[in-house]
């Protein structure tokens, strides 16, 4: 009699899972009709994407002083998403379909590659889950904005790390550092990942760890004041502080910010599935801890997240979707460490059951958001005052910052008539702002471009 092989209950889990969630995915794409900017951020990945690929001129065409960062003039996200999201545009994808479509294939890849390097056969199918049947994963594959390209980069550091502990090549070591390196271009806070892979590497190797620390600390400074248009922030606020010499303002500042953070981490949520995912952050940290010693890559992992949670509270904030950005990747990319030891105890699927226990919780509100998105009662530019703009010289025009969310600013025109760059100042922000030379106001319901006149005093 010839003996057949039973599929545990558990596979027939994952793969029936990982089914459903891809409908879920086909279901919400079904209902999108387009990829409109909506939130303020994204216009800003759109606009200034766009300019760089029709002008090849790095400033921002958008943002919030008129002037960009200190080198390069750019916004306050940086050079590297306006050069990445201007290469499709060079063959002719759309300027709304171009932000997606890099996010996803860039994260696809990833995956891919994930289950390519994986020898753990049904846990590497759990941690396929686990990246599709994140809440975050939905929720930002359906929008403009870029992050989904910060789960690539926490899978090419999951894969860099695991390569690194088992086989310990140099090689492997480059990978993560460049993977790190990577991502610090597209956001600031990967390279705090140095301080603690150099804390990792010091009875190694003393000197190279000592270089790392240093690094881990200097170029996430060098990076946002050089690079990243200024905004009013906590971090900002103490940075003048400190060169005034007001150690005491400074510390005080911090104090009251971490306090009001710890005081939302309890009390600011967005829906019930936001208190879930609260809960798995928890339950990450806890199997962090848990597993501390049985995996060195686990301590790397768990000590880039304790980093970044102790950076959200003592200088950033945790409220308006701000900790959700930052903390997902990462805790993803502990999970994915977790899973690893799925087969010699429960404990780490409780980090994929609260996952996908946030992503169905999710749904009535991306659904919502889609309809939000699809529906947005925005008023058109004439075509008139685009023709108008587009005959101006070496422009900087400030927009009302009474109308920024009554108009549709997609369709301001970056390049005037001779190609040059067309720059717009946005003034959410209370800050110093640079002399405009036009203005967009509205008059008699109308909208209208002016001459900014200085006169002389």
């Amino acid at each position: 009699m010839v003996k057949t092989k039973t599929i545990p209950f558990f596979n027939i889990l994952i793969f029936l899972a990982l089914i459903g969630v891809g409908l879920i995915y086909l279901y919400f794409y079904s209902l999108n009709n387009g990829f409109r900017p909506y939130y303020g951020d994204e216009y800003f990945y759109l606009k200034n994407s766009e300019s760089l690929a029709e002008t090849g001129d790095f400033r921002a065409s958008f943002s919030y002083s008129g002037q960009g960062s200190k080198v390069g003039g750019f916004d306050p996200h940086g050079p590297a998403y306006p050069i990445l999201y201007s290469i499709p545009s060079l063959f002719g994808i759309s300027e709304t379909l171009k932000i997606p479509l890099t996010n996803w294939i860039l994260f696809l890849f990833s995956v891919l590659v994930l289950i390519w390097k994986s020898d753990l056969r049904i846990a590497k199918w759990a941690q396929v889950l686990l990246m599709l049947g994140s809440p975050f994963t939905l929720f930002y594959g359906m929008n403009l904005m870029p992050e989904l390209l910060h789960l690539a980069i926490a899978i090419g550091i999951y894969l860099g790390i695991r390569a690194f502990i088992n086989q310990d090549g140099f090689r492997n070591l480059i990978w993560v550092l460049v993977c790190i390196g990577l991502g610090g271009f597209f956001r600031d806070t990967w390279f705090f990942a140095y301080l603690i892979l150099g804390l990792f590497l010091f009875e190694r190797n003393p000197k190279l760890s000592v270089l790392l620390m240093v690094l881990g600390l200097v170029l996430p400074y060098l990076s946002q004041t050089l690079f990243h248009e200024s905004v009013p922030n906590v971090f900002s606020d103490c940075i003048n502080h400190l060169k005034a010499g007001n150690w005491t303002e400074a510390l005080g500042e911090l104090a009251y910010n971490a306090k009001r953070n710890i005081y939302f981490i309890f009390t600011y949520s967005e829906g019930l599935y936001y208190w879930v995912w609260k809960i798995w952050i928890l339950i990450t940290m806890v199997l962090g801890v848990i597993f501390f010693k049985k995996s060195e890559a686990i301590q790397l992992g768990f000590g880039f997240l304790v980093l970044q949670v102790i950076f959200s509270i003592v200088l950033y904030k945790t409220y308006q979707w701000t900790e959700w950005r930052m903390l997902s990747p990462i805790a993803l990319l502990v999970n994915l460490q977790l899973m690893e030891k799925s087969n010699r105890s429960f404990l780490p699927a409780l980090g994929l059951v609260f996952s996908l226990a946030s992503f169905i919780g999710i749904l009535p509100f991306q659904k919502k958001l889609v309809s939000l998105r699809e529906n947005q009662d925005l008023q058109s530019l004439s075509t008139e005052l685009i023709s108008e703009i587009s005959r101006l010289e070496n422009a900087l025009i400030r927009i009302d910052p009474m109308l920024l969310e009554q108009y549709d600013w997609a369709a301001l025109p970056i390049r005037n008539e001779s190609g040059q760059l067309i720059r717009y100042l946005l003034p959410y922000y209370s800050q110093k702002e640079a002399y405009s030379t036009h203005s967009l106001t509205e008059a008699n319901g109308q909208l209208m471009i002016r001459s900014v006149k200085i006169l002389n005093q």
